[in-house]
């Protein structure tokens, strides 16, 4: 439940229905957040609602350090990536990727261009419903706030650095 609460903390109903397709159609995917921690939860989430689907492509929700995200992401098949901030700020995206903004709650085109609902994959009418229900249930639990959210990752990185500094005394 809480990982559910965390992928609408930091994207808006909208927005995950345009990832939860964008991964039924098997588009290649880029997650990215200036709080690592924040990106296999996520993930993880979305990868969960596909059931009683499951993603058979390559799926790596934390990008390892030492390989080349750029050469990755000319891969032949589907992929579903997730990478800090800064690394993927460095790289050059020329190929046809959705880029998925944890920090802001945005998902974009690797042209920076919004992605536009995927109403042709379901009819209007389901998707009007899926959407809907969606944005009540967020509205129940007022859980939309990626600035909050962050905010509270920093807070939480601060006391743990606190913790660990007084430990060495």
């Amino acid at each position: 439940a809480e990982s559910f609460q965390l992928l609408f903390q930091l994207l808006r109903p909208d927005s995950v229905l345009l990832v939860f397709f964008s991964i039924l159609l098997e588009r290649n995917i880029i997650f990215h957040c200036e709080h690592r921690a924040f990106l296999t939860p996520v993930m993880e989430t979305l990868k969960s609602l596909l059931f009683p689907l499951t993603w058979v492509h390559t799926y790596v929700p934390i990008f390892p350090e030492g390989l080349s995200l750029e050469d990755s992401i000319g891969a032949p098949t589907p992929f579903v990536f997730g990478t800090d901030s800064a690394r993927f700020n460095e790289c050059q995206i020329d190929d046809a990727c959705i880029i998925v903004d944890l920090n802001v709650g945005t998902v974009m085109t690797h042209l920076g261009k919004t992605v536009q609902p995927q109403t042709t994959v379901l009819p209007s009418k389901s998707y009007s419903l899926m959407l809907n229900q969606l944005n009540n249930e967020q509205k129940l639990h007022k859980v939309f706030n990626p600035s909050a959210c962050a905010q509270a990752a920093r807070s939480a990185a601060v006391g743990q650095s606190r913790l660990s500094s007084g430990r060495r005394h």
